[in-house]
C-alpha cells in the first residue's frame, strides 16, 4: 500500500474518535461565539452624582466646571437627593456630593458654616481622590475670591492691582502653561470612552488543540505498532509512519483553526498562514521528541491529561501569568501555546 493511500486512510482515523470531534466542535462552538461578541463602547470613567443647591454665580461655575472636568470621574447633576440616592442604591453613580446653598460664598471668607457632604456606599472607589478632584475645582474658583479677601483684611486695596491678579491667575490657572496632558503622540489625551469586547482567546485554543492533535497522533502510531501492523517494517519506514500518524492529526485541526482565526482576529492572512506553519513543524518536532521518551501507548495515555490540563492552567491560554512573576514566565514557556 502506498503512502499516500496510508495517509488517506489516516486523515479519516481522527475523525471517528469522540475526543478529537468533541474538540473540534467546542473550537468551532468558541469561534463562533468570538465573532458574535460585539465591540462595547464602555466609560471608563467612574460617575459622581452632584446635586449643587449653591444657586450664585460661582456655584454654577463649580457645577459647569465639574460637568467638564478631565479627569478619573465622570461628573453629572441630578436634580434631587432621592434620584442621588436611588443612583447610588443601583450602581448608576458610584458617589455623591451634595453641596448646600452659599457654600462657595462662605468658603472665599473661610465662613465653613456649610459643609458639602461626601454620599458613600460599600462600592464606592477611590472616595479621596473624587475628593480632591472637587476641592481642586472649587479651589480653582474660589483662589481669587480668596485672595481679594486676604487683601481686603490686610488693610490693602485690591482694585489698585486686581485687574494684573485676575489676569495672572487666569494664565496660570487655566491656559496649561503648568500641566499639559497629552497622549504619546503628542495630541491631547482623551480617555472618555474606550472600545472593548470579551476576547475569547480562540487563537491560544487553536494552538492547544493542535497540540493535543499531534499527541493523539502519535497514541495512534504506537497503538498500531503495539498491535503489530508495522511488523515488517524497516526503521526508515516506521519513521515515515510515526511522521504520517503525526500529520494526518493535526492536518484536520489546522484546516479548521485558519479561517477561525482570521474570522476573530481579522489579521494578515499570509502572516497567519505562515506562523501557523510554523507553529505546525514546532509540533510535530515536540511530539517526535516525545515519542522517543514514550514508547507505550498506554504511558502516554495515562501523561497526557495531566500534561494537557497543566497547558491550560500555565499554557497562557485563558490567562497569561508570565507578566507578573519570573518563574512563572519561565514555567509557562514550557508550553508551547504560549508563543502562538
Amino acid at each position: 500500500m502506498s503512502y499516500l493511500r496510508r495517509f488517506c486512510i489516516m486523515l479519516k482515523r481522527p475523525l471517528r474518535q469522540p475526543v478529537f470531534l468533541m474538540m473540534l466542535g467546542f473550537l468551532l462552538f468558541m469561534t463562533y461565539l468570538a465573532s458574535r461578541v460585539p465591540d462595547e463602547r464602555r466609560s471608563t470613567h467612574i460617575p459622581i452624582a452632584i446635586l449643587n443647591y449653591d444657586t450664585s454665580e460661582d456655584g454654577k461655575a463649580l457645577t459647569e466646571a465639574l460637568l467638564n472636568e478631565q479627569s478619573l470621574f465622570s461628573f453629572y447633576i441630578v436634580a434631587d437627593e432621592d434620584t442621588m440616592y436611588k443612583d447610588l442604591t443601583s450602581g448608576k453613580a458610584n458617589t455623591g456630593y451634595i453641596i448646600p446653598e452659599g457654600f462657595m460664598a462662605s468658603a472665599a471668607h473661610f465662613k465653613m458654616d456649610n459643609q458639602t457632604e461626601q454620599i458613600l456606599t460599600e462600592g464606592s472607589l477611590l472616595p479621596t481622590v473624587s475628593m480632591d478632584v472637587v476641592f481642586s475645582v472649587m479651589f480653582r474658583i474660589e483662589a481669587y475670591p480668596i485672595l481679594l479677601d486676604a487683601m481686603e483684611k490686610a488693610d490693602l486695596d485690591p482694585a489698585a492691582f486686581a485687574e494684573k491678579a485676575r489676569e495672572l491667575y487666569d494664565y496660570y490657572a487655566t491656559s496649561g502653561e503648568i500641566f499639559r496632558v497629552a497622549d504619546m503622540k503628542g495630541a491631547v489625551y482623551s480617555n472618555d470612552i474606550n472600545h472593548t469586547r470579551s476576547d475569547i482567546p480562540v487563537r491560544k485554543l487553536c494552538a492547544f488543540f493542535l497540540l493535543a492533535a499531534g499527541l493523539l497522533g502519535l497514541i495512534s502510531y504506537l497503538s498500531d505498532k503495539e498491535n503489530q501492523l508495522y511488523l515488517r517494517f524497516t526503521r526508515g519506514e516506521h519513521a515515515v509512519m510515526k511522521l504520517m500518524h503525526i500529520e494526518s492529526s493535526l492536518l484536520i485541526p489546522a484546516a479548521v483553526s485558519y479561517p477561525a482565526i482570521l474570522l476573530t482576529e481579522h489579521g494578515n492572512a499570509l502572516s497567519l498562514l505562515l506562523r501557523l506553519v510554523l507553529y505546525i513543524l514546532v509540533v510535530t518536532a515536540f511530539v517526535w521528541v516525545l515519542s522517543l521518551l514514550f514508547k507505550k501507548s498506554r504511558t502516554l495515555t495515562r501523561v497526557l491529561p495531566l500534561y494537557l490540563l497543566l497547558t491550560l492552567l500555565l499554557g497562557g491560554i485563558f490567562y497569561d501569568l508570565g507578566p507578573y512573576n519570573p518563574v512563572l514566565k519561565a514555567v509557562s514557556g514550557l508550553f508551547l501555546p504560549y508563543y502562538f
